[in-house]
Formats: C-alpha cells, structure tokens, sequence
C-alpha cells in the first residue's frame, strides 16, 4: 500500500505536489486519499496487533527528531543527523543543498 502511494506522486516535480494538489484531477485526488486511507488502515492495525500506543510513540519519535535535528542547527538542510555537530552547520552538497548546475 505504501508503494500504491508513493506511486500516485512518483513522476510528478515538486511544482506537481505543492499543498493542497492544486492541477490534480479529481480522479488523482481521489486516488491519493484512497492509498492514504489504506496505509492508515494498515498502520492502526498494526499498531493495535502490536500493542504499540500510537500517540505515545508519536511523541516519543518528536522527542528524538528535535534532539537530532535542533531548528536552529538545522533549518534549510537535508543532511543527515550525523553530519552535524553541536555548534556546526554543514554547507554547500554535505548539507544537501543542490547547485546552480544540478538544480531547475
């Protein structure tokens, strides 16, 4: 289901996947809320299967990602975790940044 999804955006540029899908039909649309409603249906029951408390863990995931990746460090960048230190922001290709060359 999840590949169902991502499928639904996968040849699409970013202009294609601006909020709210401005220039999806209504097909499209539908589309896409169906694979959303599917992956949602699998991850509740997943997580009821499992005895996983799913805003519990939510939290506990935000918890980690703020610890990882501080706003103030980090906005602006795609790079991974591990490239930042405290006090350093990576730049240029390590903080995923794309060139004059490799970009639209």
């Amino acid at each position: 289901e999840v590949g169902e999804l991502c499928e639904t955006l996968q040849w699409r540029s970013d202009e294609g996947a601006r909020p709210g899908l401005p220039g999806w039909t209504d097909d499209e649309r539908v589309a896409f809320e169906d694979e959303l409603a599917d992956v949602l249906s699998y991850v509740l029951r997943l997580a009821d299967v499992a005895g996983v408390d799913l805003p519990v863990a939510t939290k506990r995931k935000f918890a980690k990602n703020r610890d990882k990746y501080p706003a103030e460090v980090v906005r602006g960048s795609a790079a991974k975790y591990s490239q930042y230190r405290r006090g350093a922001t990576p730049t240029g290709e390590e903080a995923g940044q794309v060139g004059e060359a490799d970009g639209p």
